[in-house]
């Protein structure tokens, strides 16, 4: 094999570890395909566990939980007032909170709180997507908390747990 040979060679293996690592990459856009059909493609650098496609609806609410979590730790009021739209209501045994007086509490929260949020379902109602997670770390007890999301502006527009939480020491023993 020629020197000339051998160094292309190494310069097409080396442009590999540049592909992006992005798990939305989809290569190249070929021609006569429209945005749409583009995105049903399969993703060429998926690995086989990737391959499983994710309700649209459950990947964006993972998404803005990811966010959520991220803007809940970083004791950011800004951020926190960001997940939410302006008439957003929280509601928990019998009281109900403004979007200001649920960011001024979750501000308090540092990167060392373990807080994060486990997708139960998800249900499409068309610009709103309703789903239910629990939440661990915000109180002493795990909450199921039903939100409603705002499709367009990627912001709660309501709040609620259904179930009023009991403390683990004030539950009556069996």
């Amino acid at each position: 094999m020629s020197p000339f040979v051998l160094i292309l060679c190494l310069l097409a293996g080396t442009s590999w570890a540049f592909v992006p690592d992005d798990p939305d990459f989809r290569g190249y856009h070929p021609i006569g395909y429209s945005q749409d059909e583009l995105h049903s493609l399969p993703n060429p650098f998926a690995s086989f566990s990737d391959t499983a496609q994710q309700n649209p609806e459950e990947e964006m609410v993972t998404k803005f939980l990811a966010r959520m979590t991220r803007s809940i730790r970083s004791g950011d009021i800004r951020l926190d007032l960001g997940l939410f739209q302006p008439s957003f209501v929280f509601e928990i045994c019998g009281d109900k909170f403004n979007k200001y007086e649920l960011a001024g509490f979750l501000s308090t929260f540092t990167p060392d709180n373990e807080v994060s949020f486990t997708l139960l379902s998800v249900l499409d109602a068309g610009n709103h997507i309703k789903f239910n997670s629990t939440a661990i770390g915000i109180s002493s007890y795990p909450m199921e908390v039903e939100f409603l999301l705002n499709v367009p502006d990627q912001q709660l527009a309501y709040g609620k747990v259904h179930k009023c939480p009991v403390p683990r020491d004030s539950q009556p023993e069996d």
